[in-house]
């Protein structure tokens, strides 16, 4: 890379302020393709390394795939990000180079701006074009709600950082109607085991293994979250919200090893659990607590079977759960207890539940059964 600075003005090394006498630049430009990018300061700006306050007028122009490959430890991995704009920024208020992480713009505003993206992939969720407002007072930086392109769908992109909590904090609030973050999305198995992996859509198989394929229609809203930016995120975030997925399919290991759980049930019943096709999860509320997904009678049924999830999933994939599964030729459902992890479920059927089951259902699955075969 190339970097090169042109500055004019007048430095007060005690005070540690510049005062910017005429238009200056920071330049960085791409040897090999010399594409460059930089800021262009205006005359009369106040840059600040010290105490004192910034007073910043400035024309910004970027490419975030050159930001990525600059800086692309700070990225997590997996990410790609694409586009360029060029944005004029006022950027007032001190910048606390010796706090931690985002605690240095606990001070800093922002005026009305946007960052702009021609494309964001990350863990399944394919961002097309989108350009998002935002403004930043006094360490709390809000975000104007933004429809932004997601999988055929679209994600709205909204809420408020606050770099000046204990913990540097992003927050959904409250409202009178809950925030539809995701609406329409097209499920891919990435989007399920990663973003929802507390649901039972990839469970089962190893760890890193991208077993069994994963489709259907996705709606999420969220009624609140405080999601802190820091190494307490894991046990500090909360969230609540609801979800839908229609035409659900997902061949998932977790219900071939459930069918092999169910023994006689499944071979006098002959539910269709190996693969789940032409499946639905009606609106279910769920919430994030101290370090755990809970949910009550998430319901994923087919023309086939009815299975009901109550429980918890921790972030650190463990499974503390009950459920009950019924199908067309069994009137009693069975309950379940799930353990283990999303990896590797453990599956316990009560042995009275079974032998109950089959008392209850072995008539009417005789009957479905024979005619069938007419």
């Amino acid at each position: 890379t190339q970097v090169s600075a042109i500055l004019t003005g007048q430095l007060d090394a005690a005070k540690k302020i510049c005062a910017v006498t005429a238009q200056s630049t920071l330049t960085e430009k791409d040897a090999a393709s010399n594409q460059a990018e930089g800021i262009i300061l205006a005359k009369n700006s106040v840059l600040s390394w010290g105490d004192a306050s910034n007073d910043l007028h400035a024309t910004a122009i970027y490419s975030l795939a050159r930001i990525q490959k600059l800086f692309a430890a700070k990225f997590p991995e997996g990410m790609v990000v694409q586009g360029g704009r060029t944005a004029q920024l006022h950027i007032t208020g001190p910048l606390a180079l010796d706090a931690a992480g985002l605690k240095k713009f606990a001070h800093l505003s922002i005026d009305h701006t946007s960052l702009g993206f021609d494309r964001v992939s990350y863990k399944g969720l394919q961002l097309g074009r989108a350009d998002v407002p935002f403004q930043m007072k006094n360490g709390i930086l809000t975000l104007d709600p933004t429809k932004v392109p997601a999988n055929g769908g679209t994600l709205t992109l909204s809420g408020r950082l606050d770099t000046t909590a204990a913990a540097p904090t992003f927050y959904i609030d409250k409202a009178a109607q809950p925030t539809p973050l995701l609406q329409n999305v097209q499920l891919n198995h990435d989007i399920a085991a990663g973003w929802l992996s507390f649901l039972p859509l990839t469970w089962g198989g190893s760890k890193d293994a991208a077993i069994g394929s994963v489709s259907g229609v996705l709606n999420v809203s969220i009624a609140g979250a405080a999601i802190p930016l820091d190494s307490t995120l894991r046990q500090s975030a909360t969230l609540e919200g609801s979800l839908r997925i229609d035409n659900l399919a997902t061949d998932a290991p977790f219900f071939s090893d459930l069918l092999k759980s169910l023994g006689p049930v499944a071979k006098i019943t002959q539910p269709d659990i190996l693969s789940i096709r032409a499946g639905k999860i009606p609106e279910t509320p769920f919430s994030l607590k101290n370090g755990t997904v809970s949910y009550n009678n998430l319901t994923l049924t087919t023309n086939a079977v009815s299975l009901v999830f109550s429980g918890s999933v921790g972030m650190d994939k463990s499974l503390a759960m009950t459920m009950t599964a019924s199908s067309r030729g069994i009137n009693v459902p069975i309950p379940i207890t799930l353990a283990g992890t999303v990896n590797k479920p453990e599956i316990k059927v009560s042995g009275n539940a079974l032998q109950n089951s089959l008392q209850n259902g072995a008539p009417k699955a005789l009957e479905n059964l024979l005619n069938r075969k007419k």
